[in-house]
């Protein structure tokens, strides 16, 4: 009986101590954005900071353009990260020797070595209208004047910050639906080759079972990319600002007098991220039960 809850036990302290944290941190926030200060003994109910954030047009736009960004991150992370998993799979079936294998799939997690704030300023340093590739492109001619340069950080579309998430985000959502392929059959590929299927379509028959994981993944990478501050902050516009970055100036600017706005904002982040998590766990429960009817 020890044996097979020892595991479970040596880690329970350190799971204790992180549940704690985070949902105490949650339910401190919750409380201060209605007015309830426990260690300063103040029960002033009161909803107002919730009013004004959602009264508010820049809390709205600021909305928009959060989710805009983490949505088309996190699609096209899941896209690329997704291809390459069963790349790497149909590779690993077709050449003999782990030793290639390997090095592929440790060369896919090369972006995984820096930091968020890392790739953002890499990305900053050069494509900025100031930055190295633009003075390359100018010094070769291929602009007459460095501000011709097209304008692919501060853009107001985001593609920086897109790119920058793609970036990190792919080798994630590899790492996560690789070990998915590597417990399928091998022979189940040979035979779905002796029925004339090719290989676009043997992927689209398995995908149901990638699925669980590219939606879990993909839900893990629209958690952060939703509510990240660093990358927004270095690469995005002043106007829309990043909802993240929006919670931070409410508390920057305007001091203790604005704390209640600012973590509402953020409340109103984990509700979003919350019910978001709820609909994919519902999905997902769907999704096993029509495979095991289907099997059945």
């Amino acid at each position: 009986m020890w044996q097979k809850i020892k595991p479970y036990v040596y880690v329970l302290p350190a799971v204790l101590m992180l549940v704690m944290l985070f949902l105490g941190g949650i339910l401190q926030g919750l409380l201060q954005s209605v007015g309830v200060y426990v260690a300063s003994s103040t029960y002033s109910l009161s909803f107002e900071a919730y009013r004004s954030v959602l009264l508010s047009e820049d809390f709205w736009n600021s909305l928009t353009y959060s989710l805009t960004i983490a949505s088309t991150s996190t699609i096209v992370s899941m896209w690329i990260g997704t291809m390459m998993a069963f790349a790497t799979y149909y590779l690993s079936l077709r050449v003999s020797g782990g030793t290639k294998i390997k090095s592929v799939i440790r060369l896919q997690q090369l972006p995984l070595l820096l930091p968020h704030i890392a790739v953002a300023y890499m990305f900053f340093l050069l494509f900025t209208q100031s930055g190295w590739i633009s003075r390359l492109s100018y010094s070769l001619g291929w602009i007459e004047q460095i501000d011709q340069f097209p304008i692919l950080v501060h853009d107001p579309y985001g593609w920086s910050i897109i790119f920058t998430y793609v970036w990190k985000e792919v080798p994630f959502i590899f790492l996560l639906v690789y070990p998915v392929l590597l417990r399928l059959e091998p022979s189940w590929m040979q035979m779905a080759r002796v029925h004339g299927a090719s290989i676009r379509q043997y992927f689209f028959t398995i995908f149901s079972l990638l699925l669980p994981s590219v939606l879990t993944s993909g839900y893990i990478v629209f958690a952060f990319t939703f509510t990240a501050f660093e990358v927004p902050y270095l690469l995005g516009v002043t106007y829309p600002k990043h909802i993240a970055v929006l919670s931070y100036q409410y508390y920057s600017s305007g001091g203790f007098d604005f704390r209640e706005e600012a973590l509402a904002v953020n409340i109103l982040l984990v509700i979003i991220t919350a019910v978001l998590g709820l609909l994919i766990l519902r999905s997902l429960k769907k999704l096993q039960w029509h495979v095991r009817g289907a099997r059945w």
